[in-house]
């Protein structure tokens, strides 16, 4: 970890209706991925990933952190669309993908305001994103078409996801595990 630096990122907390939806079809999703090794990621560690940032140092923080809880948005209800293989340098991480208009405002409105308020955050070319599974390791081209195909062809879950409260999160390894810290919490408005 650099001196002096927070993993942190943008996102939303997931509902625990929505989590007992996921997990009903971890059996089939678990099934199709049992010859892989593959980690799925605790429950609890469950968020959408709105806008990651990487180490960031301190004074950008706190300021990111001052500056949100300026930010006035309403609350989005977003639905998944599909699942697939996500990640910077290589796709390992298993996602559930989002995609409705009222979340592309969002991200849009969120970075215009912090541009607004002086703070530039750098794209990072992610789409918004739920992440609950890891492959371990690398991932061969072969492989990782093989895995693309299996997910294409699992069930999309169907149950709605609330947006109420944008959030900056801090990424901390803790025992071995990560774990994902609250910063900072902003309601959205109703309605």
């Amino acid at each position: 970890m650099p001196k002096g630096q927070k993993k942190i990122f943008l996102g939303f907390t997931v509902k625990q209706a929505f989590i007992n939806a996921l997990n009903l079809y971890f059996e089939e999703i678990k099934l199709q991925l049992a010859e892989y090794p593959i980690r799925f990621i605790a429950p609890a560690n469950y968020h959408l990933t709105l806008k990651y940032m990487g180490w960031t140092d301190d004074a950008k923080v706190r300021s990111l952190m001052e500056k949100l809880q300026t930010f006035i948005c309403p609350q989005v209800l977003i639905t998944p669309i599909y699942y697939s293989w996500l990640g910077k340098f290589s796709p390992r991480a298993l996602t559930l993908e989002f995609s409705h208009t009222s979340l592309i405002g969002l991200v849009k409105k969120c970075n215009q305001h912090f541009i607004k308020e002086g703070i530039y955050i750098e794209p990072d070319g992610l789409r918004p994103h739920l992440t609950f599974a890891r492959h371990k390791g690398k991932i061969s081209i072969v492989r990782q078409l093989a895995l693309e195909n299996i997910v294409e062809h699992l069930p999309c879950l169907k149950q709605e996801l609330l947006l109420d409260r944008l959030i900056l999160y801090e990424s901390v390894m803790r025992e071995g595990q990560v774990t994902y810290e609250k910063l900072c919490v902003q309601p959205l408005q109703i309605g």
